[in-house]
């Protein structure tokens, strides 16, 4: 069943196949004092409905992250790509507490996990889609 987000419509369509060339926006996670980043790119495909996330990568140098990582990447790109709504992933991914440590960010913002930070950073992107579909609905309307 399709559901509708946004002026972006989930659940439409099966496996969907990937374009040649997508855009993308990559984002730096974790502390950014520390040596080793974790840079978390969101590739969207671009339509009628505006930007709609297609899938995702986190890269790390840090070898104790690597597994689960890219699992989790894996995981939510195989699920951008059947159409599921990401928002409800996003929130739930929010709201997962690591009961070893959590960091606040430069903007003073306590995140309890790197799962959180994920998911933080997929609601912005969500945003950011949304708010660049309705910039580009105006421009066509006006």
């Amino acid at each position: 069943m399709a559901q509708k987000t946004g002026s972006m419509e989930y659940g439409t369509a099966g496996d969907q196949d990937r374009s040649p060339a997508l855009a993308g926006v990559t984002y730096r996670l974790g502390d950014p004092r520390t040596v080793r980043q974790i840079f978390l790119t969101i590739n969207d495909r671009v339509g009628p409905a505006g930007r709609q996330p297609f899938e995702v990568f986190i890269t790390t140098a840090e070898a104790r992250q690597f597994g689960w990582l890219a699992a989790l990447a894996r995981v939510i790109s195989a699920l951008l790509r059947r159409g599921v709504d990401p928002a409800p992933l996003a929130r739930e991914l929010a709201e997962i507490r690591d009961p070893v440590g959590g960091r606040h960010a430069p903007d003073g913002r306590w995140i309890p996990s790197l799962a959180a930070e994920i998911g933080l950073c997929l609601e912005q992107h969500l945003r950011r889609c949304r708010t660049s579909a309705a910039a580009s609905s105006v421009r066509q309307a006006g």
